[in-house]
């Protein structure tokens, strides 16, 4: 057997195309993409512009011909109508890949093909998407008649998902805590699996049949509480998602859409009637099987991690979900205002601000990172960690999605921190992936997502890498005021533009990482060859007039002499803390941040004296010395 299928190179009509080549039939691609497919023969064109057939039209004057074609078109019917026409002796039977959309509202509960459709013309241009698609069905039966298969899918499911439906609720189950979960839980859900549907239109189509029909699972087939939990126990969430199940007018009442904000889901009424209670009697009775719900979601869930856990998104479709701050308000999810001038507080210390912003208040995130002198570092994908990093000793935490996560890994560690960072959980800076790295947008957009949710523990991002100030001042422009911002200098182009980096608006403080800048210029990494580099973000931080730098962390965590050592020396150079990679490492950093008694009482005589006295144990007392009084005293505090 000889396809064409019209697109192929996403979702159904790659399914299509895979079912094809696993039957053994001869597959060309009709589309605008140049990325040949393995096993394929392609042609290049774009049905939408003056002459984007001309491919096509060539290789049929050449005496090209296929027993079938596959359509998947979403727009404009005329589109369907040109091709068909150009393809109408030259092909046996036309499947077309429809809607059941094209039904007029409301269709009642049992309905078959035989249910009105809505008004709609072969010669259609741009529509709204029930109208495009029936208009797509006449113009296809206009050149095919009984030869055109009309395939009224539905939902459509599956690995290589492009809408973002599956793959929300992956994500958001595998994120885990408390889940807005849309009642009732045994409202029935009809759905396709693309290999399913693809699987049984080529079938149909061989054996030469034509006509509607509704190609969706049975109703019994699945509820919203079986595809829920179903998710949870694919994803294994490390922090397991809680359903909580919502009563559907609870749901409108907060003013959230139903299908584009929570997949799947519509409310039992006229909508759900018409979307999920179709009957599918024709389609089951020659030959469509509908394979486990298990099965489609495992399956996807394996795909999604396979590419980084961020689905493909088509362009024409906007993205659905629902925002975390949205579910956090459906749910009554609040928290009772606390914090500390000073240290971690684990779970504490967020609320809504005096200043009507979300999650840690302005002065005390930036104040608490500008000043930590620990700042403690856990592997993101390790959750069970968060709560002892935080009852630590250290100043600050950071869940660490960049050096302490493995690649495949990324997608399970936002997930992770997003779930801890949420009401009751920690507060904590988090150290995103390198500005333009594959992760880096998804990191940022979900965390600042996050942000809004009342009661977040977010205090603010760290970046890696920074070589330069533009992609840290496009970040700080779309962090909220209240949130801290550190960049990460770990580079010879990171060194010589950090005054740039540090002089952002918005930037908190900055830390060194000697690890990646010592094998950034070939160095062996000893303190004293790093000391140039050390110097120079010490005073870009001072004549940014931002908080002291962090210095880098000791990779040492059994002798803890050689970090109280480091800490000694950073402290020496000017820096202002130290980043931490084991909580052993906490208390010896501090303590060498700590005050002695000695300068303490001399910082409390030079504070203490008359305005007119011009010296204090010989030593002339000007602005500097008085600045440098007052933070020996601050840390002793």
């Amino acid at each position: 057997m000889k396809l064409l299928v019209l697109g192929g190179t996403e979702f159904v009509g790659r399914a299509l195309v895979d079912d094809a080549l696993a039957r053994g039939w001869e597959v060309t691609v009709f589309h605008r993409g140049t990325e040949p497919i393995p096993g394929v023969a392609s042609l290049q064109g774009d049905r939408t512009e003056s002459g984007g057939l001309a491919v096509l039209a060539a290789a049929v004057r050449e005496g090209a011909g296929w027993d079938i074609v596959a359509d998947t078109w979403s727009h404009a019917p005329s589109a369907v109508r040109d091709t068909a026409r150009l393809l109408a002796g030259h092909a046996g039977g036309y499947i077309y890949i429809s809607s059941r959309s094209v039904y007029a509202y409301p269709t009642a509960a049992g309905a078959d093909e035989r249910a009105p459709v809505v008004a709609a013309s072969a010669d259609g241009g741009e529509d709204d998407y029930a109208t495009m698609k029936a208009g797509g069905e006449l113009a296809a039966t206009a050149e095919f008649g009984d030869r055109a298969l009309l395939v009224r899918a539905g939902l459509i499911l599956g690995p290589h998902e492009n809408i973002g439906r599956l793959p929300w609720w992956l994500g958001r189950l595998a994120r885990g805590g408390t889940v807005l979960a849309p009642g009732p839980a045994d409202l029935p859900i009809q759905y396709i699996d693309a290999r399913d549907l693809a699987a049984w239109a080529l079938s149909a189509a061989e054996r030469g049949l034509g006509g509607a029909f509704n190609v969706v699972s049975p109703v019994a087939h699945s509820t919203m509480g079986e595809i829920l939990e179903t998710i949870a126990r694919v994803v294994g969430a490390s922090s397991e998602p809680r359903l909580r199940w919502t009563d559907p007018d609870d749901i409108l009442a907060a003013g959230v859409a139903p299908w584009t904000e929570l997949p799947f889901w519509i409310p039992p009424g006229e909508a759900h009637d018409t979307m999920h209670r179709a009957d599918v009697g024709p389609a089951l009775a020659t030959g469509l099987a509908v394979r486990p719900l298990a099965e489609t979601v495992a399956d996807t869930w394996a795909w999604l991690q396979s590419i980084g856990g961020v689905a493909p998104q088509r362009a024409d479709r906007p993205r659905v979900g629902l925002a975390l701050e949205t579910e956090a308000r459906v749910l009554g999810i609040t928290r009772e205002v606390a914090g500390t001038a000073r240290g971690n507080s684990g779970s504490g210390g967020t609320g809504t601000g005096a200043d009507g912003s979300t999650g840690t208040g302005t002065a005390d995130a930036r104040e608490l990172v500008r000043s930590a002198i620990t700042a403690l570092f856990v592997p993101g994908d390790r959750p069970d960690r968060f709560a002892k990093a935080a009852t630590s000793a250290a100043d600050i935490v950071i869940i660490d999605l960049e050096d302490a996560v493995a690649r495949g890994s990324k997608a399970d560690a936002l997930a992770a921190a997003v779930a801890g960072l949420l009401p009751g959980g920690v507060r904590a800076l988090v150290r995103v992936n390198t500005v333009g790295s594959p992760t880096f947008t998804v990191e940022v957009d979900e965390l600042l997502t996050l942000a809004r949710v009342p009661g977040n523990g977010l205090l603010g991002l760290m970046v890696p890498k920074a070589d330069g100030a533009a992609g840290i001042a496009a970040l700080a422009a779309r962090l909220e005021p209240r949130l801290a911002l550190v960049p990460l200098i770990e580079s010879a182009k990171g060194v010589q533009h950090a005054f740039a980096i540090a002089s952002v608006p918005g930037v908190t403080r900055v830390a060194f990482g000697a690890i990646d800048f010592a094998f950034d210029i070939d160095a062996s990494g000893s303190d004293a060859s790093l000391d140039y580099a050390r110097g120079q973000v010490v005073v870009a931080s001072r004549a940014a007039e931002i908080g002291s730098p962090l210095d880098s962390p000791t990779t040492d965590i059994r002798d803890l002499d050689i970090v109280a050592a480091a800490a000694a020396r950073a402290r020496t150079l000017g820096f202002g803390g130290k980043l931490c990679i084991h909580p052993a490492q906490v208390a010896v950093v501090a303590a060498q941040y700590e005050p002695t008694e000695r300068e303490v009482a001399w910082a409390t005589r030079v504070l203490s004296v008359d305005d007119g006295v011009a010296q204090v144990d010989g030593r002339m007392v000007d602005r500097p010395v008085i600045e440098q009084a007052r933070r020996i005293l601050h840390r002793a505090r």
